[in-house]
């Protein structure tokens, strides 16, 4: 009885460690939009996926920025 309850803890501690350094599921991305503006003064290119720097660009909060289209 002794040598059966053993060998039961050795299959619980082996199946443990090999679950236990599986890597984990990847988890699953959640889809944003982003644009891209573009400074022809600074030859610069900007992406942001902000409202509120959306907003400022788009309404000529700061100048110079255009969306490029992508």
């Amino acid at each position: 009885m002794r040598q059966r309850h053993a060998r039961h803890g050795w299959l619980s501690l082996l199946a443990f460690v090999v679950l236990a350094s599986a890597p984990p599921a990847p988890a699953q991305a959640a889809t944003t939009l982003a644009f891209e503006f573009y400074h022809a003064g600074f030859d610069h290119y900007f992406i942001t996926r902000l409202p509120e720097e959306i907003q400022a660009l788009d309404t000529g909060r700061f100048t110079g920025w255009s969306r490029t289209g992508r």
